[in-house]
This record gives C-alpha cells, sequence and structure tokens, in this order.
C-alpha cells in the first residue's frame, strides 16, 4: 500500500475521532485526495493562482488557541515597533471548495505591516498559512499540502488603498522576465468563536523557497538565502553588501530558507567579485569575474523595472525584501525580488517622509542619491557597459509590460475583479478589517495608479538617451 493511501486512511479515521471544527455554512465536504493534500502533488497555479477569480479561504480556529496567537502578538509586539521575534503558530482548519485541510499552522507575520494593524487595534493581520507545520505533532497529516502548496503567505495591503499593488508588480515583474512569486485576491473569513467573519481581501503570494524556484529556475537544488537586514539602521548589514558591514553581519542578515546547509561560501564568493579592486583597473576581468558567480543581466533588468515601478520598500533604500538564489545548473546567485505593497506610489503620497525615491540616474550626490552603502547599484551603474544594460532595460520596460496603455487594462481588470469584495454590501468592514478610511480610497486608487504610470513612463523615457 503506498504512503499516500495509508495517509488518506487515517485522515479519514481521523474525521470520524477528532474534536470537530465547525463547519462553514454552505460546505459539503468531500474526500482528501492526492492531487489536493498530499506533500508532493504537482502545485496547481490554475487553482491557487487564478488571475481571473477571487478565492475564498474560510478558517476555523478553536478559542483556546485564538487566545495563544493574542497573547503572543502581545509578547513580540508589546514594544510598540517590530515583532521581536517570528510569531508563534497554532493550528487552524482550512476550508476552500468544499474540502478541509486539518491543522493547518497559522500565524501573523510581517514587520511594518504587521506592526501597524496592531498599533492602530486593527484586525486585518497579515498571515503565514503552513499545511503541514504540525506534522510531527500529528503524523495523520503527514506532508499535507494545498494543492501541492505547503506555505501561502496571505498580504493584508497595507500602505495600499487599492489592494492590488502586490499581484500588479509581481505580474508586470515576471512578464518582464524577472523571477517572481505568483499572487492572487483571496477573500478570509475568520471563526474563532464567533462564527464567521470577514477580515477582508488578501491578496495571497507562493513562497519563493517553497514552489516558485524549481517552477521558475527547474531546480531547487540549490541554496535559498533571504535578506534580513537592520531595519532600524537601513544603511548597515550584510544585506547592503557594503564592505564595512558584509563580513561582521551577513550571517545573521541572510537567513537560509528551505531544507539547505551551508556555509554561505556562496554570498562571500559573490561579496568577493563585487568588491575586488579590479573593477576600477581592470573593468573588463572585474565584470567576467562578476558575472561567474552571479546574474548581473537579471538584477540590472529588475533595477530598469523595480526603478521605474518607483519601489519604495526595496534595496537602496532598505536592507531587506529580496532572496538570492544559488542555482547549481549555473553555479550562480540569482536576484529575486519580494513584497512589493509599496510599488507604483509617487512622492507626494508616500509616508515615507524621510526617505527620496530612488532616482533613474545613480550618479548623482544630492537627495536620493546612491553611494557605496549600496554597491550592487552603485558599482554597477559606474560601469559604462552595465550603465547602457541598466538604460535600455529602462526602454525595454517602459515600451513593453510597462507601456501605458497596457498597463492600464492590467489595473482596470484587477479593479473590477476585487471591486465587489472592497467596497459594498460584500466589501471590507472600516475599519476594523480594513486600513481604507472609506469606500472612496478604493474608488480614487484607480485614476491614481494610471496617472502614476503616465509620469513614470514620461520620466522614464526622459531620463534614457
Amino acid at each position: 500500500m503506498s504512503k499516500y493511501y495509508l495517509v488518506l486512511i487515517l485522515l479519514l479515521a481521523m474525521v470520524s475521532c477528532r474534536k470537530e471544527a465547525p463547519v462553514p455554512p454552505g460546505f459539503e465536504l468531500e474526500d482528501w485526495t492526492i492531487d489536493t493534500h498530499a506533500g508532493d502533488a504537482t502545485p496547481n497555479y490554475d487553482i491557487v493562482f487564478p488571475n481571473d477569480k477571487v478565492n475564498r479561504f474560510d478558517i476555523v480556529i478553536e478559542p483556546e488557541y485564538w487566545e495563544v496567537l493574542q497573547n503572543n502578538l502581545n509578547e513580540v509586539l508589546g514594544s510598540g515597533g517590530f515583532a521581536t521575534e517570528t510569531p508563534t503558530y497554532v493550528p487552524s482548519q482550512v476550508y476552500f471548495n468544499g474540502r478541509q485541510w486539518y491543522d493547518v499552522g497559522f500565524r501573523f507575520k510581517g514587520n511594518s505591516s504587521l506592526s501597524s494593524a496592531y498599533n492602530t487595534g486593527k484586525s486585518k493581520f497579515p498571515i503565514r498559512l503552513e499545511f503541514n507545520h504540525f506534522e510531527d505533532e500529528n503524523p495523520l497529516i503527514w506532508g499535507q499540502s494545498f494543492y501541492g502548496f505547503q506555505q501561502l503567505s496571505l498580504a493584508n495591503s497595507f500602505k495600499d488603498y487599492s489592494l492590488m499593488r502586490e499581484k500588479a508588480a509581481d505580474d508586470v515583474f515576471r512578464e518582464f522576465g524577472i523571477p517572481t512569486a505568483k499572487a492572487a485576491f483571496y477573500r478570509v473569513y475568520v471563526d474563532h468563536g464567533n462564527g464567521p467573519e470577514y477580515y477582508g481581501l488578501y491578496t495571497g503570494v507562493e513562497i519563493v523557497f517553497d514552489t516558485m524556484i524549481k517552477s521558475q529556475f527547474g531546480t531547487d537544488a540549490g541554496i535559498c538565502f533571504k535578506a534580513e537586514g537592520d531595519h532600524a539602521n537601513g544603511h548597515a548589514g550584510g544585506a547592503t553588501f557594503n564592505y564595512i558591514h558584509f563580513m561582521e553581519d551577513y550571517e545573521k542578515d541572510f537567513e537560509l530558507k528551505g531544507d539547505v546547509q551551508s556555509d554561505m561560501s556562496e554570498l562571500i564568493n559573490m561579496f568577493t567579485a563585487l568588491h575586488d579592486s579590479r573593477r576600477l583597473t581592470d573593468p573588463a576581468l572585474w565584470r567576467s569575474n562578476l558575472e561567474a558567480v552571479f546574474n548581473v543581466d537579471g538584477f540590472l533588468k529588475w533595477l530598469a523595472a523595480n526603478t521605474t515601478v518607483q519601489n519604495w520598500d526595496t534595496y537602496g533604500l532598505a536592507p531587506h525584501n529580496y532572496y538570492l538564489y544559488y542555482n547549481p545548473e549555473d553555479t550562480r546567485i540569482h536576484w529575486i525580488p519580494w513584497d512589493h505593497n509599496e510599488c507604483f506610489i509617487n512622492s507626494t503620497t508616500m509616508v515615507h517622509a524621510a526617505r527620496d525615491p530612488l532616482p533613474f540616474d545613480f550618479s548623482g550626490t544630492g537627495p536620493g542619491s546612491i553611494g557605496p552603502n549600496w554597491p550592487l547599484i552603485r558599482f554597477l551603474y559606474d560601469d559604462p557597459t552595465y550603465k547602457t544594460a541598466y538604460d535600455n532595460y529602462i526602454d525595454q520596460f517602459i515600451n513593453g509590460p510597462f507601456e501605458p496603455s497596457k498597463m492600464a487594462a492590467n489595473y482596470n481588470d484587477l479593479y473590477n475583479l476585487i471591486q465587489p469584495f472592497v467596497t459594498g454590501s460584500e466589501g471590507e468592514v472600516i475599519p476594523e478589517f480594513s486600513f481604507l478610511n472609506n469606500y472612496s480610497d478604493f474608488d480614487a486608487s484607480l485614476t491614481e495608479l494610471i496617472n502614476h504610470c503616465n509620469v513614470r513612463y514620461a520620466e522614464a523615457d526622459a531620463y534614457t538617451p
């Protein structure tokens, strides 16, 4: 008997003997199946990340576990700043399309998106689901996945009145050939003892080290590093690749993700090649050595697109929100961007009063300039060959995926898709389960996004030769 059918039998036995969570109204539960629950099920992107529909999660958490979550939030966020540690997981029952997923790990996640919700008394916390998190405690759910995905991030659209920036950015980056996680919209209902409550519209985002790397690189046998630089001091830390701080901070500022072991020598090789003094004395050799260990062309493509969309929480401004993947197929490190809720925002509406946006021209010394603290940008831009490639990618981006009429159509499609679940009778509950001040914030956001694209297109076109 295969291990999967054995798990099926055990799960069915569990259904008959465990304490049952309340089944959401309208659900007629179907049986557990290999394609929907098994750990090695082929990831079903059409179901989990559709482009033409809004999915719905119903999540049931027993009251005693909900109390654990609230107490833990008070512990990790009680100081009013960022979480001092990763919030704890509790078991939950997840319902989707007439099926139940058992004892799914549920926790709150995020930095600003979590602390802001907590400090302003909102309940629309960002969420992480890990479908096999409790498999050691409950072998009956060994290897459990959600249509082939064992983890899923649910972003709460913090700082985003449109609720579509995360998906719009992920889609436009990926269309431009930048490896980026997939995203889709989810209506989230949570029942922690008082019946199901609508927690709002979330953006479900694929986890990089769970499925995205294998899907887009063809193999996940390499090493995945997550950048987690010093949030309190943005220009310090190994995640900037700054010469002074990298060697003393890289072990704490890059977290190994997935089932891998590494001495981080791949990162050190990349750092060494970047800071090689031959950058100034023999640029051709410097470029050759750097390209042997780092996908420079992929980074320049991302830099062009990322600067054009005006991202306010990104490398060059903050030492986080990216992954690095060492691909054993080509023995190079590849750049993977992450967390795009602060894209497509102009300076007049941004709340980062202490920051200037990234300029197109990185050679300056005034406000918003990029110095040696961000060498992955400044060193490459100072090299004429790489600057030409960067400039050309800006032209390709604004005349391709980011062309204004195309982006306007994309924005309109997303707006029409999610509008019923943001405003009106089925909309978000303001203020407890929404970052909107009123529904008009959402309505106005469509015009703002379209206008922003037109402005950035003009500014990018004026910058490029």
